[in-house]
């Protein structure tokens, strides 16, 4: 593999950066996780196509009915310019607490050229946790506004604890239109398997349905609001 180091730094919130090229193709490590391409994309790829699936879940969305979209942990893009080109009259809102990973973004992976998306750097569990706050983008996070919701936040393997509380679920429910699906990205290997499992459970106090899709090292989990 012909694999090329661009840049390294360490960032006060994420620690190591690392951003190398493998023929070619720009490439994010953060905390010994790949952040960008390949492996990623082929997770939100997946979550697509169960979202418009009509045989996988009764929640499933008419491709043409999502319309708000709210990414939080953007990172460098990967999920953004994915559901962008799937549905490109959306509007979508990316939170990414990490300055240095946005700036990244920008000079490695395009993140700045992806037109429907407005970046937020700010921290993801405060902006839930206060709804009526604006974003500084001319949108706020509105009650059931948002058709699809992707909760995406890590610090390298760990992922903050608050993002799985009780509180922090009932806030995104909230959010959620009324067909809205939030999904859930857990990593779902060793040790990640037990917490992965009392998280689901969690989500079930929440939610009325909640589904679970299997990608190669990772678990998706699907919640809405109501069952059809």
């Amino acid at each position: 593999m012909l694999k090329k180091l661009l840049e390294k730094t360490n960032s006060p919130i994420n620690g190591d950066i690392t951003i190398y090229s493998v023929f070619g193709s720009p490439k994010m490590n953060i905390g010994g996780l790949l952040q960008s391409g390949g492996v990623v994309a082929d997770i939100w790829k997946r979550s697509i196509k169960t979202i418009n699936n009509q045989q996988s879940f009764d929640f499933a969305q008419d491709r043409s009915t999502i319309s708000n979209i709210l990414i939080l942990g953007l990172g460098c893009g990967t999920v953004a310019r994915i559901f962008s080109k799937k549905w490109p009259k959306a509007k979508i809102v990316g939170v990414e607490i990490d300055p240095e990973v946005i700036k990244l973004g920008k000079k490695y992976f395009g993140l700045g050229e992806i037109s429907n998306l407005k970046i937020v750097c700010s921290d993801a569990i405060k902006i839930i946790s206060n709804p009526s706050t604006s974003l500084r983008t001319g949108h706020q996070l509105t009650i059931s506004n948002f058709d699809l919701i992707i909760v995406d936040l890590y610090l390298g393997e760990q992922i903050p604890r608050k993002s799985e509380s009780l509180i922090f679920l009932k806030s995104l429910k909230k959010l959620l239109s009324e067909n809205g699906i939030v999904i859930f990205n857990r990593l779902f290997w060793n040790g990640h398997k037990k917490k992965a499992k009392l998280f689901v459970k969690t989500t079930q106090k929440v939610f009325k349905q909640v589904k679970l899709v299997r990608t190669v090292a990772n678990l998706l989990v699907f919640c809405q609001k109501y069952k059809r």
